[in-house]
């Protein structure tokens, strides 16, 4: 009697501690979502704006840069997906046409500059949050940040402060840092980095000529192996940090050579030389299509994009690098989740080894 009281003692025991293991190992998802970045991520960000924006002579600003089913713009983005994956709470601060210093757009700069509206670029983005005193909860908050594309692209359009490619990427990516730096000085722990889709795969490149798409490729590779260098340096500087890279250039030119857009051999919407196509007589199905425009994706892309970094984040805590284009680059960290765990495992083989020796 004595032995099988043991044996179902101890298979009582194995249940909870599975159940707890189930619960908690191996799964990265995140209450609280505070998001960084441009028109990638931007929903209701510049927009909000728009008063102002238009009473100083500015064209009305979109509430996000992506279909609403079948309806241009106003759909969600990836953030809106992966919110609604995890059953999280979402502050978006991304900006439409945001820099990592200032914003693409002239206009706009000029009402920045004389203060008619606050820095909306990355390094105003945090900067304002962190103005605003923000409370979280650092191990269920994850900040992500998805910027650069539109210094590239002024870059590419001549209108950036500089030429040289090497300048771009070090000034962008030490942004960057330094800001990832800042919101961890304020209790950030968690950060979730999307590097870079090939550019010249987009619209807007992908007709030109094969030098110029080759050297639009060739800077968007330098300014992601540049990010990830200064991701590791940040990681281990920063030990208690989880750092999750997302390679979305990898995972944007696979989608593309699968095909999964569409029933031809190119994704993409018909739009002429200036990236215009005529909205009110499109009559097929955004879904159909990888891109929206010349730059941004549609928002099937984006819920494709959300539920791939959902699935490989939930199994990348543990240091698996298995996903097909996440990347944990540092978790150091030992979270409350965690030792709640390993305190309920040592409460229970405690509580075990006290009844088994009352039976002795």
């Amino acid at each position: 009697m004595k032995i099988i009281r043991q044996a179902r003692l101890f298979s009582m025991l194995l249940t909870v501690l599975f159940l707890i293991l189930g619960t908690n190992a191996g799964a990265a998802t995140y209450s609280h979502i505070v998001a960084f970045g441009d028109s990638l991520s931007d929903h209701n960000g510049l927009s909000s704006y728009n008063t102002t924006i238009i009473a100083n002579g500015g064209q009305t600003a979109p509430n996000s840069w992506t279909n609403n089913e079948a309806v241009p713009y106003g759909g969600d983005v990836w953030l809106d997906y992966l919110k609604t994956q995890w059953g999280a709470t979402l502050e978006n601060k991304a900006i439409g046409g945001a820099m990592t210093s200032g914003h693409e757009n002239s206009g706009i700069q000029a009402l920045i500059d004389a203060s008619v509206l606050p820095d909306l670029g990355f390094t105003g983005q945090v900067a304002n949050y962190l103005a605003s005193s923000p409370t979280f909860s650092a191990d269920e908050t994850v900040f992500t940040i998805w910027i650069g594309g539109n210094d590239c692209l002024e870059f590419f359009r001549g209108e950036y402060y500089t030429t040289n490619a090497t300048v771009l990427i070090t000034d962008s990516v030490v942004r960057i840092i330094t800001q990832m730096g800042s919101l961890y000085a304020e209790g950030a722990r968690n950060f979730l980095v999307l590097n870079l889709p090939d550019l010249a795969k987009t619209p807007a490149f992908n007709t030109q000529n094969a030098t110029t798409k080759a050297n639009v490729t060739a800077v968007v590779n330098n300014f992601n192996a540049a990010l990830a260098s200064s991701l590791s340096g940040f990681a281990s500087a920063n030990p208690a940090a989880n750092v999750y890279t997302i390679d979305t250039f990898t995972y944007l030119n696979k989608t593309i050579s699968d095909r999964v857009f569409g029933d031809s051999a190119t994704p993409y919407l018909k739009v002429d030389e200036n990236c215009n196509w005529d909205f009110l007589n499109f009559n097929g199905t955004f879904d159909r299509f990888l891109f929206f425009d010349c730059i941004h994706p549609t928002t099937k892309a984006h819920e494709m994009i959300a539920a791939e970094v959902a699935d490989t984040l939930s199994v990348s805590d543990n240091n698996d690098n298995g996903g097909c284009f996440i990347n944990t680059v540092s978790v150091n960290s030992v979270s409350a989740k965690h030792i709640v765990l390993m305190s309920s495992v040592l409460l229970i083989i405690g509580f075990a080894g006290i009844i088994l020796k009352k039976d002795e």
